[in-house]
Formats: structure tokens, C-alpha cells, sequence
């Protein structure tokens, strides 16, 4: 499904834009016999590509090489072959002599070249570039620019095979637009994702080294295709047609594709490794102890199934995703638009998401309300646009606000202001697509050019932040009754002001028309936008959220990496793709109903532990992943291990919750950035890393926060030291029943089990050991925080 709605569709006004975000996936095939008429868009050109002329190392550089520039990976068929036709003092491609070409004498090695010797005469690509020659160099015909590549054959189309295997040749068939076809395969770059796995030659000619499953990519004109490569661990691999399939569809994409592998997935895990995964998956918190303890002690056969029930109906579900959420969407105080009123603007965009989380608005409902908000309804008045703003920062504010239908401060942020940056954050943020690259040039693993971002760019162009000029006038009016005598209206200045009564004037986003007049806020481009973004027909909002989605709970995205779908970066199990994206859709984009297939799937339920794994168990859902903890997650799970009661920690003290947007106002920032935390005002978001670094290591260790989350009086060790008697240390030094219940509860608390016999005997004595009980248990919390176990979601 996923490679069939990836295709054109038709222009519809803003075809500049539409084109410049299909992620079709094409490709194309060969040729035995050099043409006796080459053409340039059909031959030449992807000739000089598969041959790496265009790349950056060599004329696709900046500045060229010796005097002689193309453009890099050939996004410019017409000033390419300009470059071909010019030369001093003989053309490069010189018809006259045609022998005589530098195109030819210089790959050959009959001139000084520093590319080396790219063919020899007489060898195929030396006949095809003279044959062009020979027919004097032609370039594009005039009324052909529109002819593209519109369906492809490559046989075979999947490579499965064993080592032990005669290589395999691809053959690629082009088919264009025209009703023609070429036969490209020589004409084609080929290049595998994994070498250890497959190699292929020049000629595409697949040779296998080893287990695994890679793609090879073919480049041919503007298109890619992925084929995949699939080379089993055992040659009596499971026929995909005769394996047993799963309890769900999502298992039975799974197994199928570990069947075709011949690998054996690992068994389900344990009750109290299940609940410690899902409960922070859903909801960024561990589960309490008393939790814990009933989980286990429950013996009906659906608990896992009202377990998620429970927690996707839980407020802590609602503030983990709408933190998620949140991040995604880029929105933090440190890239609010207005200076006074950051944090506020940071808190209010908190809350418009969490009650649409809350409520469940489906997902494609929620992009819309973002994208399509600009600060002024349509024909709504200045003085009343200026009267609601600033209502929203006074006492009552924020249920005003979460009840509009637009979140007034998305497009106003203060990175994304330029029409550029709006291009790269849509792009990026509602459907995974990079298009930094084609900023400049062709982007080298997809299909986007320079002319297409530039069209993207365009449609943000009209797209102002500020005041419209025919409201300057007001807006001065308001500035003036706050204006000091001396010096000029700062964000200090203004806050003082607001904070004293007065009314305020908000600069804010709106579509400039074209004679500068910026009337009235025009939401039409925005309609078109959202309406195309939701075509069924081509779900790129619906793929990208749920390959996020899938990263987030089983570790690896089935597009890995998730912020980068492209046709250069194949998903790992198309079918299991293709089953959730229609899943998503036909549940209306409801985020809860994607997340409940995905944690009740046996694929997210099965163990860590798998005896001999291998990469590609993990790459293929096999096995659980040891995944790190989020920065804030991983200070909410210290501060409610170390709490005194954990079933009283509340928003107001963790970091999954409003403190999540907020990057400047909050003495724990420096904090969570050591430990992970991105800063908040990248124009592409979701740079976040929680891979274990040593600043994160040494704060967990011996770091002064951390410390005092331990000790902290209203903690559970400071608890346990307060209320401490002559008695209870004497436990320490005899046999009873509290040393042992405290010695579970730093488990239950931490890692979500009970001690093996042997770690309970190990902590006993060293308490036993200890100056006091409440020391001996404290280190013994200690060693738990900062054991691998607590420290990863497994």
C-alpha cells in the first residue's frame, strides 16, 4: 500500500509544492547494446551520473574541476549540457571531431585526468558517448521537458538467495509518460545499503556474502528504486506463504518477514518486564509497587489487555503524549514569538494540545488546526484581535484559548519565521521528509531538487510576522499610552505595562497580499495545504506518525531513521508498513488506537533475551531493544523511586508534564540538556539523543540533584531517617521482617520486581554492614538508580 499511494498526484494549484513532497519510489532497466542515437535525458545524463562525474568529489564540486562544472547529481539537464557543448578552445563534446571530445579523451586517459580512467575505447560507455556525439550532441527538444519516468520493471523485483548462490543480474525497464520504454539497466547507478550483506557491480549484477536483509538502490534520471535483498540465516527459512501467522496483522507482517530470514524470534516477556515497558511507553512513569505486586499476583488471562486499557485512559498518558506531541510540533518557550510573554505562550500551547489529546481528536484533525493557524480569524477586526490576545494571558486565559480551533502561536515562532525555514519545519515535521539538501542541489537519496524546494519556499513567501501595514496606526496608538519617556518599548517594558492593566499590541502572522495593503488574515493557502497533506490517497501524515510512533515503543522505526522517509531509505518490512498506516487510517488517525495495536502486538510484548542474536533481530522486531530513558523521564522515574509515597507525585514536580516545553524559566534546564534534552529551537526538531553519555553517567553517579532527590527529608530515605528508633537499627544486627520488606521495596521501586533470593541475601548484608538502616538502604536505592537495568526501558 505504502509504495502504491506514494505517486504523483494531480496538480491542484500549488503543483510547485505537491511535487516538491511526492515520495514516489521508481525505478528503471537496462541495455545490452550501445543506442545508435543517444538521448541526452534518456543516456548521457545517467550515464555521467552511474559514471560519478556529477558527484561533489568531482564536476558536481561548486566550483567544478579543471574549468568544467555540472551540476551536482545532475539536477540540471539543460546548463549540463551547456557545459558539455562549451570548452576553450574545443568544445568538451565536439561534434566536429568527435573523437577528439575531452568527454572522451579524458576518461579514457589520453589527457591528464584526475578522476583517472573511467572506461576504455571501444568499451560500452565510450560508444555510447561518441554515438551522442556523432548525432552532434543533441540536448532536450523543445515541448519534451515534460516527458518523466512513470513506471519501472526491475526483474527480479526481490533477491533472495544464499551465499553459497551464482550472482543474480537485475535488468531495469523504464516506462515513460510518453507510452515509451527504454531498457536502462547500463545506464543505471547502482549501490547496496550493506555491503556485508550484498555487494553490486556497475553492471547491477548482485553477488551475496552473508545472512541478513539489505536493499540495493538504483538511480536512473531523477528516481530511485529500493530492491530488496533478502538472504536467510538458514536454507530451510520458512516458505512466507506456509509459516504460521500471528494472533494480530501486525505479527503476522512480523513473522512473515523473520520466517523468510529463518530467525527465530524470542519468547514473550515476563509480566513484571511487560509492565515496567508499557507503563513507561504510555505513560513516562514507572509503575508503583503496589502495582507491581497485583500485576503479578493476577492469574487472569486479558490483564495485559486491561492493564493498556487502564493506562491509555490514565492523565498520565495524557501529559507523556502531550509532551511528545509537544516536541514534535517544536513547541517550547524557547521559540515562542512574543519576548514578554514566552513562558505563557510555552504553558497555553501545552495545554491547546493536552485537551485535544485528552479528548482524542484524531491526529490528521490536530495537524490540521496547526497548520491552518494564523493569529486573526477572517474579517476579524484589529481592536478585537488585540482584546482576545490579551485575554489570553490574563486570569481565565487558557480556557479561552484551548477552545479556539487554531493554536495562534505555530507559525509565529521565532526560528521559523523566513519562508525558507516554514518550507524545511512543514516539510519535516508533519511528514518526515528532509529537504535541506535540495536547498541548493538535487538531494543525492531522493528525488527533490533545487526547483523544488524553491517552490515550496514560495508558497511560504507571503507569510509575515508582525503587524499588517493598514493596522500600524492602532497598534501605535495602544504602544503609545505604555511608551516610556525616555528609552524604547522593549519585551521589559511591555510586561511592566500588561502586568499594570493596560492593553497590549501583539504582533502576529499573517498572508501578505500582493500589494502590500495585508488586509485581512486569507486561510486558503492553508486549506489547500491540509487537503492535500490528508489525501488518502497519498498518506504522508499518516506513515510518518506512525513510523514515529512505532520508534517510540519498539525502539527502531520500520523506516529507520524515522525523521527521514525517503526513497533512499527503504523501510525495513514494507508489508508490516503498509498494515499499520491503513490501520491508523481507518481508525480515523486515533493516536490511542495505533498505540493499543502496536503494545498488544506480540512483537512489542516479546522479551529482551534472546540466546545467539544477531543485528537483524532487533532491525526485524525479533527481540525487545534495551532502550535509555528521555532526560525528563529518567528524572521523574529517580524522583518517584526516591518519593515517599509514590501514588502522590504529581505534574507540579516532573518534567513529563507543562515543564516539558519549557526551556529557559526552570532551574532544571541546564540539567536535562546535560542529560539529553534538546534545546528546543532547531528549525527541524527531534534532535533528541538519549544514548548514555558520560555527562549523563556522572550525574546520575554523584551529581548534586540526584543526590538530593535521595536525600531529600520528604523523601523516602529521609521518611525512613526521621521516624527512625533505636529499634529499627537493631534490625540491622538480628534477624526480622523489616530489613527484608525494605530491601523489596527499593526493587519494586526501581526496577519493578522483587529480588532474586540471591540479590536479597548480597543487600541484607551489606545493610547489616551499614552505620544505620536508613544509610544501608539508601545506598542499596543508590545502586539500583544507577544499575543498567533501571537506567534502560527493556
Amino acid at each position: 500500500m505504502v509504495m502504491a499511494v506514494l505517486k504523483p498526484c494531480p496538480k491542484i494549484g500549488i503543483n510547485v509544492l505537491i511535487a516538491a513532497l511526492i515520495l514516489t519510489a521508481v525505478a528503471v532497466n537496462a541495455q545490452a547494446d550501445p543506442p545508435q542515437r543517444p538521448a541526452f535525458r534518456n543516456h548521457i545524463a545517467p550515464l555521467l551520473t552511474r559514471l560519478g562525474c556529477n558527484q561533489a568529489a568531482c564536476h558536481g564540486a561548486a566550483d567544478g574541476q579543471a574549468g568544467f562544472h555540472l551540476s551536482l547529481f545532475g539536477y540540471d539537464l539543460k546548463g549540463d549540457h551547456e557545459a558539455l557543448l562549451s570548452g576553450d578552445p574545443d568544445p568538451r563534446a565536439n561534434w566536429r571531431d568527435p573523437e577528439a571530445s575531452l568527454i572522451l579523451q579524458k576518461p579514457c586517459g589520453f589527457e591528464d585526468h584526475e578522476g583517472g580512467v573511467l572506461f576504455e575505447p571501444e568499451s560500452f560507455e565510450y560508444q555510447v558517448l561518441l554515438n551522442w556525439v556523432k548525432n552532434r550532441a543533441p540536448g532536450i527538444p523543445l515541448g519534451t521537458d515534460w516527458i518523466e519516468v512513470e513506471t519501472l520493471d526491475v526483474q527480479p523485483a526481490v533477491v533472495r538467495g544464499l551465499p553459497s548462490d551464482k550472482p543474480l543480474k537485475l535488468r531495469v525497464q523504464a516506462e515513460w509518460n510518453n507510452k515509451t520504454s527504454d531498457e536502462v539497466t547500463q545506464f543505471c547507478r547502482f549501490v547496496s545499503k550493506d555491503e556485508t550483506i550484498a555487494t553490486v557491480g556497475t553492471d547491477g549484477e548482485i553477488t551475496l556474502h552473508k545472512p541478513g536483509m539489505t536493499h540495493v538502490l538504483i538511480y536512473y534520471d531523477r528516481v530511485i528504486q529500493p530492491v530488496e535483498v533478502i538472504v536467510p540465516f538458514a536454507d530451510t527459512a520458512s516458505n512466507a506463504d506456509s509459516l504460521p501467522t500471528g494472533a494480530g496483522s501486525l505479527d503476522t507482517a512480523v513473522d512473515r518477514q523473520l520466517a523468510q530470514l529463518g530467525l527465530q524470534p524470542a519468547e514473550l516477556c515476563s509480566d513484571a518486564e511487560f509492565l515496567r515497558r508499557v507503563s513507561l511507553d504510555l505513560t513516562g512513569r514507572l509503575p508503583r509497587s503496589d502495582e507491581v505486586l497485583e500485576f503479578i499476583d493476577d492469574k487472569t488471562a486479558d490483564k495485559r489487555e486491561r492493564k493498556i486499557d487502564a493506562l491509555l485512559a490514565s492523565d498520565a498518558y495524557t501529559d507523556h503524549w502531550t509532551a511528545w506531541l509537544c516536541e514534535l510540533f517544536g513547541l517550547n518557550e524557547e521559540v515562542m514569538p512574543d519576548g514578554a510573554f514566552r513562558r505563557e505562550e510555552a504553558l497555553l500551547s501545552y495545554q491547546w494540545i493536552r485537551r485535544r489529546v485528552e479528548q482524542g481528536t484524531s491526529y490528521d484533525q490536530l495537524v490540521n488546526d496547526i497548520v491552518r493557524s494564523i493569529n486573526r480569524r477572517p474579517e476579524q477586526p484589529f481592536e478585537e484581535y488585540i482584546d482576545e490576545t490579551n485575554a489570553y494571558f490574563r486570569a481565565g486565559g487558557e480556557d479561552l484559548l484551548v477552545e479556539q480551533d487554531r493554536l495562534p502561536f505555530f507559525w509565529g515562532r521565532k526560528h521559523i519565521r523566513a519562508a525558507s525555514n516554514k518550507a524545511l519545519t512543514f516539510s519535516h515535521t508533519f511528514l518526515a521528509v528532509k529537504l535541506q539538501c535540495a536547498e541548493c542541489h538535487k538531494h543525492p537519496f531522493d528525488r527533490w531538487t533545487k526547483e523544488d524546494f524553491e517552490g515550496l519556499e514560495a508558497f511560504f513567501e507571503p507569510f509575515k510576522f508582525g503587524t499588517p501595514s493598514k493596522d500600524i496606526p492602532a497598534s501605535k496608538r495602544i504602544r503609545d499610552t505604555f511608551r516610556p519617556k525616555k528609552g524604547t518599548i522593549n519585551d521589559h517594558v511591555i510586561r511592566q505595562a500588561f502586568d499594570a492593566g493596560k492593553r497590549v499590541s501583539f504582533p502576529g502572522v499573517y498572508i501578505k497580499d500582493g500589494d502590500d495593503s495585508a488586509t485581512v488574515p486569507q486561510v486558503d493557502r492553508l486549506k489547500v495545504l491540509t487537503e492535500w497533506m490528508n489525501d488518502r490517497d497519498h498518506p504522508y501524515l499518516a506513515i510518518a506518525l506512525v513510523n514515529r510512533v512505532w520508534e517510540h515503543f519498539l525502539g527502531t522505526g520500520i523506516v529507520d531513521t524515522p525523521d527521514d522517509l525517503s526513497v533512499g531509505n527503504p523501510p525495513s518490512n514494507r508489508e508490516l508498513l503498509d498494515r499499520l498506516v491503513l490501520q491508523f487510517i481507518e481508525s480515523d488517525y486515533r493516536l490511542r488506537t495505533l498505540q493499543r495495536d502496536i503494545v498488544m502486538s506480540r512483537a512489542y510484548q516479546r522479551s529482551s533475551t534472546l540466546k545467539d542474536a544477531v543485528p537483524e533481530h532487533r532491525r526485524q522486531f525479533a527481540q525487545s531493544q534495551f532502550r535509555p530513558m528521555s532526560a525528563e523521564v529518567l528524572y521523574d522515574a529517580v524522583f518517584q523511586a526516591t518519593a515517599d509515597d509514590e501514588s502522590k507525585v504529581t505534574t507540579t514536580e516532573t518534567m513529563v508534564g507543562p515543564r516539558s516545553v519549557l526551556r529557559n524559566s526552570h532551574r532544571l534546564r541546564k540539567l536535562l540538556a546535560r542529560m539529553g534534552q534538546p534545546p528546543g529551537d532547531e528549525v527541524c526538531a527531534r534532535v533528541r539523543s538519549n544514548n548514555p553519555t558520560l555527562p549523563r553517567t556522572l550525574e546520575l553517579y554523584n551529581g548534586p540533584t540526584f543526590r538530593k532527590l535521595l536525600d531529600r527529608p520528604n523523601g523516602w530515605i529521609g521518611r525512613m531517617r526521621s521516624t527512625g528508633t533505636d529499634a529499627a537499627a537493631q534490625q540491622l544486627r538480628t534477624p526480622g521482617e523489616l530489613l527484608p520488606e525494605l530491601i523489596d521495596a527499593a526493587f519494586l521501586r526501581t526496577v519493578s520486581r522483587l529480588p532474586s533470593s540471591e540479590e536479597r541475601s548480597s543487600c541484607l548484608s551489606y545493610c547489616q554492614e551499614s552505620k544505620s538502616l536508613p544509610d544501608g538502604v539508601r545506598d542499596v536505592v543508590w545502586a539500583l538508580i544507577n544499575s543498567r537495568e533501571f537506567l534502560l526501558n527493556h
